[in-house]
């Protein structure tokens, strides 16, 4: 079996390319972990504004 050798080039271009991927993954998930933040503040306002018990869900 013979390998192909690997060149530097490409693998600097992958490796900047995984930790873009990665840095933009980061910044997505911290984006959502706000918005559930930002939803369950905003549910548990409106479970204390109806008058409902917090653990009823409806």
């Amino acid at each position: 079996m013979t390998s192909t050798p690997v060149q530097p080039a490409a693998v600097e271009q992958t490796t900047d390319t995984l930790e873009e991927n990665s840095v933009k993954y980061k910044n997505k998930y911290l984006e959502m972990l706000e918005e559930n933040r930002v939803l369950r503040l905003e549910i548990e306002k409106l479970r204390k504004g109806t008058g409902t018990r917090a653990d009823n869900p409806f």
